[in-house]
């Protein structure tokens, strides 16, 4: 068994010999380096041994690279472990959990507007924009921070499996309270499901107030004219609108929580007693 190797010019022991040979080398040079200045040329390093140098530094980036992504991957850890222990105490309880209070949303003809001269995307935020100035809590269960970008956190229960599997995309976006609870509501990081069934609700209130809007429309519309082409091609327009059609589930809730993230964003710093990178 090899005792190892210790190097004549930086003294540090090496006990494999194959990583000693790839240090060597770019060791050797900037030894010479900064010792002789005005004979730098005369150590100048052959072709096999510059290839070996390089070799060398792209090993040590490597190494650094993943030492630096797994340092980041334990503060993200713990940052997001302060986050939560920090909102689980009493003071920072919402008087509402999560799947309560997104229930209870409803559209509005303005949010219907937003749709029809914008998109499904706007009039969802807009629908969220309207709950959270008449929703009575001091604390609103749902939370971002600008320390954790793109992060939502929700004061959530979490239903019962063999209900979860029974509920139908129907119950799920029905008016009414959420559905059955089988723990405590605390807080925990949104998942892209919770999300996701929280947009599709508010997309059914949507629905419903643009038929009523649209019948309102109606009323205005002289009767010989209800029917021609130029009508026709803005109904079928907007009906595109309201579903959604041409954008993904996903694409339209990315967008949402991107729009969403800087209007109800906190900064800890100024909040809780602890530091953030």
């Amino acid at each position: 068994m090899s005792s190892g190797t210790y190097c004549k010019f930086c003294h540090h022991y090496w006990k494999n010999r194959k990583e000693y040979d790839k240090h060597i080398s770019c060791c050797e040079y900037f030894y010479h380096q900064r010792r002789n200045p005005p004979a730098a040329e005369m150590s100048r390093p052959t072709m096999n041994e510059m290839y070996r140098l390089v070799e060398n530094l792209t090993n040590r980036l490597e190494k650094t690279e993943k030492e630096v992504a797994r340092l980041r991957g334990l503060m993200n850890a713990r940052q997001k472990k302060a986050i939560i222990e920090w909102l689980n105490q009493p003071s920072q309880t919402p008087e509402i959990a999560f799947e309560a209070w997104w229930h209870e949303i409803r559209a509005q003809e303005s949010d219907v507007l937003k749709v029809v001269n914008g998109d499904l995307s706007q009039g969802i935020l807009s629908c969220i924009q309207t709950h959270f100035t008449t929703t009575p809590a001091k604390i609103l269960p749902i939370r971002c921070f600008s320390q954790k970008p793109n992060t939502f956190y929700v004061y959530s229960v979490e239903t019962n499996k063999s209900n979860a599997t029974a509920a139908s995309t129907d119950e799920a976006s029905a008016p009414g309270p959420p559905p059955p609870i089988s723990i405590t509501p605390m807080w925990r990081i949104m998942s892209a499901q919770q999300f996701e069934k929280m947009c599709g609700f508010i997309v059914q209130q949507i629905i419903r107030e643009f038929l009523v809007w649209q019948n309102k429309q109606m009323a205005f519309i002289n009767p010989s004219t209800e029917y021609d082409e130029r009508t026709m091609d803005r109904r079928a327009t907007l009906l595109m609108k309201i579903n959604g059609y041409g954008v993904s589930n996903d694409k339209r809730t990315g967008d949402v929580k991107k729009l969403l993230f800087p209007l109800i964003e906190e900064n800890l710093r100024y909040i809780m007693d602890c530091e953030f990178e």
